[in-house]
C-alpha cells in the first residue's frame, strides 16, 4: 500500500458512504465508491482521491483503525455484483477475515513455491527469503 496516509475528510467520506451500504447484499461497487466519494469531497472543497489506488489505501488505514474496522468486500460472482459493505454483524465480518486469512495462506503457499523453485532450479543466488511462516528470515 502507499505510504501517503488519505486525509481524514477522504476517510470519513468513505466511512459515510458504506454506512448506506451495510450487510453484504448491498455492496457499492469500486467504481461508484470512487465516484461518490470525489463528488462529496468536491462538493466541500477537500482534496480529492486522485484514483483508485488512493481510494484502496485509504480504505486500508480504515480497515486498520477503530473508526473502519468492519468495513468489508465481497467480489464478483452469479448472485452479486461484488464491492465493498459495512459488515451488519460479528458473522458478516468474521465470514470477512477468514475469507482474507484463507487468500492470505493461499499466496504466501504461493510465494513459498515460487521461491524453493527459484532458488533451487534457476539461482540460488537468489536474495529473497521465505515469507512467514516457513522458517525463512522475512526479506520480502
Amino acid at each position: 500500500m502507499s505510504k501517503m496516509k488519505p486525509t481524514k475528510a477522504q476517510m470519513y467520506t468513505i466511512k459515510k458512504i458504506l454506512l448506506d451500504h451495510t450487510g453484504a447484499e448491498n455492496t457499492i461497487s469500486r467504481k461508484s465508491l470512487f465516484a461518490q466519494a470525489n463528488h462529496s469531497l468536491g462538493v466541500r472543497g477537500e482534496t480529492l482521491l486522485v484514483n483508485d489506488r488512493d481510494m484502496r489505501n485509504a480504505i486500508y488505514h480504515l480497515r486498520c483503525s477503530t473508526l473502519g474496522f468492519d468495513i468489508c468486500h465481497v467480489f464478483p460472482s452469479k448472485n452479486n455484483p461484488g464491492g465493498y459493505f459495512k459488515a451488519r454483524n460479528l458473522a458478516e465480518l468474521e465470514a470477512h477475515l477468514k475469507s482474507d486469512i484463507n487468500r492470505a495462506i493461499s499466496t504466501n503457499q504461493r510465494i513459498n513455491a515460487q521461491l524453493r523453485h527459484a532458488k533451487s532450479d534457476i539461482s540460488p543466488q537468489l536474495k529473497l527469503d521465505l515469507p512467514l511462516g516457513t522458517g525463512g528470515q522475512n526479506a520480502i
